[in-house]
């Protein structure tokens, strides 16, 4: 069997399974009562088959477990999204990526960390897709680069065209609920941080490379 010479699949399979299942399915308190009432039965019932070569009961037990917590994880997750009013609001925030050059505007995805009303300050989750107007204030950011930001909130809607892609559903599956429009004078400040992350570390020594092959008259994908 594959498991059995991969092991891991055993252990990332089911959990796979469970966060995939997340995209298309809610489920209800009494279903994981009951699914947790399941999975308890079968590890204590497990304990009778310990003297056995093989204790399938204890492999069932197990996989479903691994799919429930998949499902957990991606349900809570997604449910840690703050909900933002459209209205004028500042936060400070966490560049994701490099800006994305568009016809008139640049593309940022930022990580929100904060939302500032005067002297108060409260966390909050998720991210949001800005378009600033093209000057050169977002040419100089780099991944990892805090912001404070001023903007107003539009949640990301579907045109609703028959067979269309769910661009909503795509965006929320990577965090991203909220989209908004700014200009120079909405990014209020920059700060550029003594330590960034190991993913932001790894952007932009990507982004050095491609300059690299650039000069050497590489180009294209």
């Amino acid at each position: 069997m594959l498991h059995k010479e991969i092991p891991f699949l055993r252990i990332g399979l089911p959990l796979c399974i469970g966060i995939i299942s997340g995209l298309y399915i809610q489920p209800d308190t009494s279903i994981l009562v009951i699914a947790g009432i399941i999975i308890i039965s079968g590890f204590l019932l497990s304990l009778c088959f310990n003297k056995y070569l093989r204790n399938q009961v204890f492999g069932y037990a197990l996989t479903l477990s691994l799919v429930i917590t998949g499902l957990l994880l991606y349900t809570n997750e997604k449910k840690s999204i703050s909900t933002l009013k459209s209205e004028k609001t500042t936060f400070i925030c966490t560049l994701s990526d490099y800006p994305e050059e568009k016809e008139n505007s640049y593309r940022l995805i930022l990580k929100l960390n904060r939302k500032v009303d005067g002297d108060k300050s409260e966390p909050v989750k998720g991210s949001i897709l800005i378009y600033n107007k093209k000057d050169s204030s977002a040419v100089s950011l780099t991944p990892g680069d805090v912001l404070i930001i001023r903007c107003t909130p539009i949640e990301i809607a579907n045109r609703l065209n028959p067979y269309e892609f769910d661009y909503r559903f795509f965006m929320e599956n990577q965090g991203i609920r909220y989209y908004a429009i700014t200009k120079s004078n909405d990014l209020l400040k920059h700060i550029i941080p003594i330590h960034r992350n190991l993913i932001h570390k790894a952007l932009i020594i990507r982004e050095k490379i491609i300059w690299m092959f650039k000069e050497r008259g590489i180009k294209g994908e």
